[in-house]
Order: C-alpha cells, then structure tokens, then sequence
C-alpha cells in the first residue's frame, strides 16, 4: 500500500474518531421555565369590602400553560366592583419572562401583557397603549399556602 492511502485511511481514522467522539457529548438544555400556582396582585388601588377589608385580584397558573384570574365582589348592587374572573393562556419568552394572555369570562375584554417572575414576585407589565382595553402593571407575590380549591372559593365568592 502506498503512503498516500495510508495517511487517506489514518485521516479518515482519526475523523471517524472524532465524529463519534462529539455526538456522545450530552447536550445541555435549560429547563423549561414555568408559572404555577396562585399570586396575588398587590395592588395599591385595590378595591375593599364593606368593611374596608382590601380585596385584591390573584392569577392561578397551571403548568399546562393556562391561567385563571378572578379578583371577589365587593360592595353590594348600588356601589363597589362587581368583582371579576378571566381565564386564558401563558407562555414562556426565556430569561424568566413570560406572554400572557386573557379574555374576560363574563365580557369580550381581551388583554395580552408580559410578565417577568423573580423568585416569589411575579412582575406583569401594563399592556400596549394601542390596546383596546388596558392591563396595568403590578407587583404580584406568590402564596404558597393557597391551593386550587382555595382559589376557587375565593374566585365563587364563597366562604
């Protein structure tokens, strides 16, 4: 055998090698970011009882990529906020920022918004001003001890 197909069949060795050698490699993937569980708006305009016990909104997400919103009643048929619930979708941007998405369950008000979440706190950011209807920015804390069924009954206005 001649030197030339020698050093062919020792490159192609050596290439073989390498190939193999790089598509064992593990490749890292970054985990897929995710919302869920129950936040509350801490909303310094938020709306209160007749009580004046503060009644603010609270988001449920679900780690299937839906959302739920709600804020309770408050006053009685002559004044207050007739309360509110909205039910829609989250999706993830990267670097902890997220789409959401939500339409008025009881209206046609629809609003998309972004928000970003860190550690307990989950900023959302007010809508586009070109929006037909607005979304204002909030502060929004996770509560680790409220579950689905206590959004729920929070949501139904039930106690």
């Amino acid at each position: 055998m001649g030197k030339y197909i020698k050093w062919q069949l020792l490159l192609i060795g050596l290439l073989a090698i390498v190939l193999v050698g790089c598509s064992n490699k593990k490749q890292v993937t970054q985990p897929k970011q995710q919302l869920s569980g129950v936040y509350k708006i801490a909303d310094k305009d938020a709306d209160t009882d007749d009580d004046g016990n503060e009644q603010p909104g609270y988001y449920y997400f679900k780690k299937d990529g839906t959302v739920l919103w709600a804020q309770p009643e408050t006053g009685d048929d002559d004044s207050g906020n007739y309360g509110g619930a909205a039910r829609g979708t989250w999706k993830t941007l990267g670097n902890n920022k997220f789409k959401i998405h939500l339409q008025y369950i009881y209206d046609t008000d629809v609003f998309t918004f972004t928000a970003k979440k860190t550690g307990n706190k989950l900023h959302t950011y007010s809508n586009s001003r070109k929006s037909r209807f607005e979304w204002d920015a909030d502060d929004n804390y996770k509560q680790p001890q409220m579950d689905y069924s206590d959004f729920m009954l929070m949501a139904d206005c039930k106690k």
